[in-house]
């Protein structure tokens, strides 16, 4: 995908998240200014008008559009990275077998929307994100009968670094310009023992992981 694209790919994703924010952002620092010119106005503090539109427009046209164009650029940043990295071998093999692409953030319109990979691996449900470069295969399990012990077990066999608590469950982290992984057998092979080990410990997912 180039660059064009996927750059009209997330605007389109966040077009109405991006009007919603630039109104309301508009609507909130244009009332900061009243109020404030207000404020002066009741203690004898009269502005020229031409200073008073000015302040006005800045505040509500120019400086909303800044800090989201601001804001959009960081996100559509991370929109390609992600992109990439789901789009790059072997990672791009988790669509063929059960994973398919959901946007983030779908009840939020103050937050923009990035893509990430949902689907069930060994029947258990995973979700798998891309974080500053770092793709988490996070299966979600219900944390309830979790125990530091079970953590301390997984970071012995995957690596200290490369397990980890997540907010829905436990992440397997790949950290993808360090870490290489020649073949979908590999990923594949890590995913297995890592759902395995849920299922011998008898820790369960979440009835309604989505």
């Amino acid at each position: 995908m180039t660059i064009k694209k996927m750059l009209k790919e997330f605007l389109i994703l966040n077009k109405d998240k991006i009007k919603f924010g630039l109104k309301w952002t508009s609507i909130l620092f244009t009332t900061i200014v009243l109020i404030a010119f207000a404020v002066g106005r009741f203690y004898g503090q009269i502005p020229k008008w031409s200073l008073f539109i000015t302040t006005l427009v800045v505040a509500g046209v120019f400086f909303p559009i800044f800090i989201w164009t601001l804001g959009i650029f960081k996100d559509y940043l991370e929109f390609k990275r992600t992109n990439e990295i789901l789009n790059r071998y072997p990672y791009n093999e988790l669509i063929k077998n059960g994973f398919h692409r959901v946007m983030t953030n779908k009840n939020t319109k103050w937050l923009l929307s990035q893509i990430m990979l949902q689907g069930y691996f060994e029947d258990y449900p995973m979700d798998c994100e891309v974080e500053n470069g770092v793709l988490k295969m996070i299966a979600l399990v219900n944390r309830d009968n979790f125990k530091k012990e079970h953590i301390e077990e997984l970071r012995i066999e995957f690596g200290e670094s490369k397990v980890d608590y997540d907010w829905l469950g436990i992440a397997l982290k790949y950290n993808v310009e360090k870490e290489r992984l020649n073949a979908y057998g590999q990923l594949s092979e890590d995913l297995k023992r890592f759902i395995t080990f849920f299922k011998k410990k008898e820790l369960k997912p979440w009835d309604k992981p989505w």
